[in-house]
């Protein structure tokens, strides 16, 4: 073999790498038309992934109304999904996770769990906002970032803050993120109208939402490849799917979660969270891309079947 070939070769293989670390089948979607009405994201349109005695999972297919020619054809190539996470158990089952250099969602789950997601926001030296409980013992201070998750008596529940007010029990478990979007089924006002903070709430990116059903089951739904929505569509889709309690997680850039066990596994991260090269890659990266080499968070959610 010739070494230009092999020079050729090498280049293909980099390129690949690239594009498998880097999402960017899933990235091209920001750049085409995201701006007709979702649709499709009923129960009805949802294909049933894995189910189990703990878990359901749901892939829900994206789908944009008139879109133009070029979106609907890479639609073909790359398809916009969502995936829904019901979980079956909630006793004993779920935690969070607080490790203030960062961490993965694929460390998470390396370490014994089967489910884990990044949840509370944090600034660019790690250092988490809000409250975030572990093992019972508190960290950080409150933020004004109105969605909740919490532990508490080994039960997990998650909404707006009025909903903790007067429920009582230890809280094993908790950790902060904005905004909560519904509370009993209603949706918040200015949710639905996005006059507050529009901006934020307008913007189609990778999103991940966790709330709970009338029976008082966790439900997650995350974006997955090239499933851009903004906040206001994140809650009617949740809505349209039986949550009637919920709040926002960090996402976009941030997003990342792993679901494993004997039978069945999903994977995603908005960047790469599989292959570190170090601080100083990081450091120069974050210098003139605003983004590091290797995605981690500090605060993760966390379920364990058994």
């Amino acid at each position: 073999m010739s070494k230009k070939r092999k020079r050729r070769i090498i280049w293909f293989i980099i390129l690949l790498l690239g594009l498998w670390l880097f999402k960017i089948p899933s990235h091209i979607h920001f750049v085409l038309d995201n701006n007709g009405e979702a649709f499709n994201t009923a129960p009805r349109h949802q294909k049933l992934l894995y189910q189990n005695d703990a878990v359901l999972i749901h892939q829900v297919n994206l789908r944009r109304k008139n879109t133009g020619i070029i979106k609907r054809i890479y639609n073909v190539v790359s398809r916009p999904k969502l995936y829904k996470i019901t979980f079956l158990k909630n006793q004993q089952n779920f935690s969070v996770s607080l490790q203030k250099s960062g961490t993965t969602a694929r460390k998470q789950i390396r370490e014994g769990y089967n489910f884990s997601i990044n949840s509370s926001f944090y600034d660019k030296q790690f250092n988490y906002r809000g409250e975030v409980t572990v093992k019972g013992k508190k960290h950080g201070r409150t933020s004004g970032s109105s969605g909740y998750f919490k532990v508490i008596g080994g039960k997990a529940f998650v909404g707006p803050k009025s909903l903790f007010e007067n429920k009582a029990g230890k809280v094993d478990y908790s950790c902060q993120a904005h905004p909560s979007v519904m509370k009993n089924g209603t949706i918040w006002h200015y949710i639905l109208n996005m006059d507050r903070g529009a901006a934020y709430l307008k913007s189609r990116t990778y999103r991940s939402l966790s709330g709970m059903d009338k029976d008082g089951q966790i439900v997650f739904i995350v974006s997955g490849n090239g499933g851009l929505i903004n906040i206001k569509e994140a809650a009617l889709i949740a809505k349209e799917n039986g949550i009637q309690t919920a709040t926002m997680l960090d996402a976009g850039a941030a997003l990342q979660y792993s679901f494993k066990n004997k039978d069945f596994r999903l994977h995603f991260s908005s960047l790469n969270n599989q292959i570190n090269l170090g601080r100083k890659v990081d450091k120069v990266l974050s210098k003139y891309l605003g983004k590091r080499f290797f995605n981690v968070s500090p605060v993760f959610i966390n379920f364990k079947e058994s």
